[in-house]
């Protein structure tokens, strides 16, 4: 299929194909992003199709000929999209603006060349088109927020925040650069006899995640079946990264994190504690947090994102930045779509 292609303004056009380019992937494990790349890559784009039943569309930034930006958006449209609730959420957005669907993304855009302002302004300028070519509403993304002035006005934006850790530090840094009370649940964690492991196979997967849907009941989190976790150890793993750590005391597991990521930026997604961890006050989340680290680090990675946080929380979000600050990670903002 023939890629759409702006009009050059100023040297600046912005294509979009439904088919990647020969050196997609190769360009976004060279680029640089705030946020996971692992979001624009086109083992994202296999698994969110063949997952949910988005339809992928890779949209790059040039100038001069020279590409500058990239982004992989996802069309979402009934009746392709699996699952009722997911199917509800879209459709009900797309209908009350008279759209017949939405287009989505994940993550903030990769940049591979000088981007700017004008480059930023392109790209919202063509997604918003993109949008109304195919009949859709832009309903979610991540944009940065020093370009928030680029984004588009029909977009719906507010600030949302992250705690990123730099893994190439030596780990005594990462280790001093700790609150002391992260350090004193790692230590009380080692005296209780607890033991972490990553998961080795795709079977010992399987039992991980009969565990984590037993966890997830007790705080009403939804799961998506464990094909969500399959499609992760087959189609992310073998080009990127996805690995799953557990906790475990008296030969019980208590406790779970996955991370995932492509080229040197990782970041945790699905972390799961049993209730008798909850109530004996176990540290195995800790002990997890550490050990995930310290193996980033070995793995030669640059970045561990813990995942968003509340810029002002309120409630359980308090605790939940509470528990990511005393890693010692930086603190970083930025602008979100929906």
């Amino acid at each position: 299929m023939v890629p759409v292609r702006t009009a050059p303004v100023n040297g600046i056009f912005v294509e979009t194909e439904v088919e990647p380019p020969s050196d997609w992937n190769e360009s976004i494990r060279h680029g640089s992003c705030s946020q996971l790349t692992l979001f624009h890559t086109t083992a994202w784009a296999e698994r969110m199709q063949g997952l949910l039943g988005y339809r992928p569309i890779f949209v790059t930034v040039f100038h001069d000929g020279t590409p500058i930006l990239r982004l992989l958006a996802l069309v979402c449209r009934w009746p392709r999209i699996r699952g009722l609730m997911n199917t509800a959420r879209h459709s009900v957005r797309a209908l009350t603006r008279g759209r017949s669907g939405s287009l989505i993304w994940y993550g903030e855009p990769v940049v591979i060349g000088e981007a700017g302002e004008s480059h930023y302004r392109s790209l919202a300028e063509a997604l918003d088109n993109e949008g109304r070519r195919r009949w859709l509403c832009v309903t979610s993304g991540n944009w940065p927020a020093a370009h928030e002035a680029s984004a588009s006005r029909n977009w719906r934006i507010r600030r949302w925040a992250t705690i990123q850790l730099d893994l190439q530090r030596p780990k005594e840094e990462l280790l001093a650069a700790m609150k002391s009370s992260a350090r004193k649940a790692v230590r009380r964690a080692e005296s209780d006899h607890i033991s972490v492991r990553r998961v080795a196979c795709i079977e010992e997967l399987r039992s991980y995640y009969a565990f984590a849907v037993t966890c997830a009941k007790r705080y009403d989190k939804r799961m998506y079946g464990f094909e969500d976790f399959r499609s992760m150890w087959d189609g992310i793993r073998p080009d990127g990264w996805f690995e799953t750590f557990v906790a475990e005391h008296d030969g019980e597991m208590i406790a779970g994190l996955s991370v995932w990521g492509y080229g040197d930026s990782i970041g945790e997604l699905g972390s799961f504690q049993s209730e008798r961890s909850f109530t004996e006050k176990l540290f195995g989340p800790d002990l997890i947090k550490w050990t995930a680290i310290q193996w980033g680090h070995d793995q030669g990675l640059r970045v561990l994102d813990l995942g968003g946080v509340n810029p002002a929380p309120e409630g359980k979000d308090v605790g939940i930045r509470q528990f990511k600050e005393k890693w010692g990670g930086v603190y970083y903002e930025y602008t979100t779509i929906g």
